[in-house]
């Protein structure tokens, strides 16, 4: 037989760090995604040097998690509007990426929308790598090059989805 404990009351003032954050998050996020909603949650962090840290989530058909490592009670109205105004640059900087990638697509999936993310590794050799999905039914594909964004080719992006096997499952091989 399965227990649950009950979850642990939350102090006011986290409650009213989560609504002040997420209603900073919705005025900052990109103005493609305005309407769409937002999710803020402060977890524990997988770093011994941050504990706990704050999420954003913004629900679109990949969804984006922004995160803040420190507790919800002290993340500022400052360090939500930086977060968003580097992922709408990052946006800016992938629309080469994306348009390549969509020109590149296999049959089975023209005409998907595309997106383009840089991802931060823990790996110092590699610290960043360019992630590209294809948002297709019934599955994303998702594709890595192996290189910061601003690194990636044309090339780069035709090599990756000539190579890349779309199977009936939706993945990428």
């Amino acid at each position: 037989m399965l227990t649950f404990a009950k979850p642990a009351k939350r102090p006011e003032e986290a409650r009213q760090a989560e609504q002040r954050v997420k209603r900073w998050a919705e005025a900052a996020i990109p103005a493609e995604f305005a309407g769409e909603i937002v999710m803020v949650a402060e977890i524990l962090c997988n770093k011994p040097e941050c504990p706990l840290e704050t999420t954003i989530t913004v629900l679109i058909p990949k969804p984006k998690v922004l995160k803040v490592p420190k507790p919800i009670v002290e993340v500022t109205q400052q360090e939500v509007v930086s977060l968003s105004q580097g992922w709408e640059d990052m946006m800016k900087r992938s629309k080469p990426v994306q348009a390549w990638a969509e020109e590149a697509l296999p049959p089975d999936v023209a005409g998907c929308s595309v997106v383009v993310e840089e991802t931060e590794d823990d790996n110092p050799t590699l610290p960043f790598e360019t992630v590209i999905t294809v948002l297709s039914s019934p599955k994303h594909r998702t594709m890595k090059v192996l290189k910061p964004l601003s690194e990636v080719t044309q090339d780069d992006v035709q090599r990756l989805m000539a190579i890349s096997q779309f199977n009936p499952d939706g993945i990428a091989s």
